[in-house]
């Protein structure tokens, strides 16, 4: 499955406001990033559903999986960051036994937290947690989301590969990677 995050056009009224950087560093400095448990799923899931389409959501299932079998056998990570006691960012990685490359598999940050750094801050966590073995992270991302394609860009991602028509909906997408010491280090 591809890396989903959300890749609508904004309009100059619906952009939210800019955070400067000095501040983003601030509130993404604060968020308290932990690594998520099966209890998680439901919010995970409900995180999804306020942040993709329909086509590109993982169901409740896919996040129990994810949290539960994939979790035990070291296959999946996900970290997360809560606010009030709800889940408003999550970022998860899959992981082959073996394996140098770490895939981002996932990452979804509340619309309504979107512009403070929690985006750039839980992929760093995430990476952080990966097997000292995976030094190389790769994903994949509709090829239109500036957004997202601006926080891999400052992460050290560099696009290896075009994607035509990966999405379901016939949307193209790019493959990107970078250096595990690059992604925590930057």
């Amino acid at each position: 499955m591809a890396m989903r995050v959300k890749s609508v056009k904004q309009t100059p009224a619906s952009r939210p406001a800019t955070v400067p950087s000095t501040a983003r560093a601030a509130v993404a400095a604060a968020a308290r990033i932990v690594v998520a448990r099966a209890p998680d799923a439901g919010q995970l899931a409900a995180l999804e559903e306020r942040c993709f389409p329909p086509a590109d959501r993982f169901p409740l299932r896919v996040w129990k999986h994810l949290l539960g079998p994939a979790a035990r056998r070291g296959s999946a990570i996900t970290v997360l960051v809560r606010e009030g006691g709800l889940v408003v960012g999550g970022a998860s990685a899959l992981l082959r036994a073996g394996s140098r490359v770490a895939r981002l598999y996932s990452l979804a940050v509340d619309p309504s937290q979107r512009g403070r750094g929690l985006g750039a801050t839980l992929i760093v966590a995430l990476v952080k947690r990966v097997p000292r073995r995976c030094d190389v992270i790769s994903l994949e991302v509709r090829h239109d989301n500036t957004a997202a394609l601006g926080i891999y860009e400052r992460l050290g991602f560099s696009l290896v590969e075009q994607l035509p028509g990966y999405y379901a909906d016939g949307g193209h997408g790019v493959r990107l990677r970078a250096a595990r010491q690059r992604v925590v280090g930057a």
